[in-house]
């Protein structure tokens, strides 16, 4: 049976990435929010700096994606930051009352590693002022602009498991 469930733990399927500009080659749906963001050539990575409270990386080309509630979705994404620290993200707007998908916390390292996360679709409108995937790249209520996440093959995909990064 462990070994059964190792087995299934480790496979991978190629989902399709619903996604746009999950690559990260230039900035394209990418911006901040109370953050300021940059591309990385030598890493292919957005970095995101905060600039205000509730610093996040954001995408909106998900408010096109038509999720459907009570079904699942899983994000994954390489990412890295200064120092190691907690991050959030989520599906919504900016102000979070209208949240999508709640992918929760997750702890960030130093060097690049997968994050993978999973959630299931809550009732919702997409069609509210600034929809988007949200990332967190600082403490919530802190200014602080020493810190910093950088991320990279970004891939959000139906179903619970985390597949190869594959672009959109």
């Amino acid at each position: 049976p462990e070994d059964v469930d190792a087995a299934i733990a480790n496979l991978e399927v190629g989902g399709t990435n619903l996604l746009d500009n999950s690559k990260v080659e230039k900035l394209g749906d990418w911006s901040g929010d109370s953050a300021t963001i940059t591309f990385d050539e030598s890493t292919n990575s957005i970095k995101g700096v905060p600039n205000g409270n509730y610093p996040r990386i954001k995408n909106t080309s998900v408010k096109d994606i038509g999720f459907v509630v009570g079904k699942y979705y899983t994000i994954s994404m390489d990412m890295k930051a200064n120092a190691v620290a907690t991050r959030s993200a989520y599906v919504g707007n900016n102000i979070g009352n209208v949240v999508a998908l709640n992918f929760g916390t997750f702890s960030v390292s130093t060097s690049w590693n997968r994050i993978k996360l999973t959630a299931i679709c809550r009732d919702h409108d997409a069609n509210v002022a600034d929809f988007g995937l949200y990332i967190y790249c600082g403490t919530q209520k802190a200014n602080d602009k020493t810190e910093f996440v950088q991320i990279r093959n970004i891939k959000l995909e139906e179903g619970k498991l985390a597949t190869s990064w594959s672009p959109s």
